[in-house]
């Protein structure tokens, strides 16, 4: 499994010295428009204001921080040069980011996700997720998802979800099938080697004097 990507950026944004504040007020609503404007986009998701100095956190929906620099840079306050911005870029966290999903089954085909577009042009993916939770294994690459509660029977896929790239287009497909025999090749995690105890060595008898 590799390792975690990126998929959206946190931008924490603080106004920049020798400002006054009278300044930075003169420029809100404009800076406030063109955020909404934004949002309303798809390219920032959240914004929220820092606690105990001025400034905001948004999280964006992009990946590489030099396309989040470019899009804050054009806002007002960042035009004015009055803002600046610390890029963080952040993704799902290991191994939370692998889920089971209930497949929805069609005549000659077997549906995982669906994807949705908003009004606004906004595109999204919508999984039938099954409430799990993950652990990864000590000492390997093997993550464990254990369901919540038993599974029904019907047929299932482990998903890798990508933050707002969607859902990786690979997936482990499984059925729940509880006539069925158990599955002799299912892939299971080496177990640990064990350390051998030491063994004394043989005692050697002592020559004769």
């Amino acid at each position: 499994m590799k390792t975690t990507p990126t998929t959206k950026i946190l931008a924490i944004g603080t106004i920049n010295p020798g400002f006054e504040q009278s300044q930075v007020l003169a420029v809100l609503p404009e800076e406030v428009r063109e955020t909404v404007d934004l949002y309303l986009e798809g390219k920032i998701e959240q914004w929220y204001s820092l606690q105990g100095k001025p400034g905001v956190a948004f999280i964006i929906n992009v990946t590489d921080p030099a396309v989040a620099h470019e899009m804050l840079e054009k806002l007002p306050l960042g035009k004015a040069h009055m803002m600046s911005f610390e890029l963080i870029p952040i993704g799902p966290l290991d191994p939370l980011r692998f889920r089971i999903a209930r497949m929805q089954m069609k005549p000659d085909k077997r549906i995982v996700g669906n994807i949705k577009i908003a009004v606004y042009g906004k595109v999204s993916q919508q999984q039938n997720l099954i409430a799990t939770h993950a652990e990864q294994i000590p000492g390997s690459n093997w993550v464990r998802i254990t369901p919540d509660e038993k599974l029904q029977p019907g047929e299932y896929a482990i998903v890798e979800l990508l933050g707002n790239e969607g859902m990786n287009l690979y997936v482990w497909d499984f059925g729940v099938n509880l006539s069925a025999p158990a599955n002799a090749s299912a892939g299971k995690p080496e177990p640990a080697a064990q350390a051998k105890p030491d063994k004394p060595s043989d005692l050697q008898q002592r020559p004769p004097q």
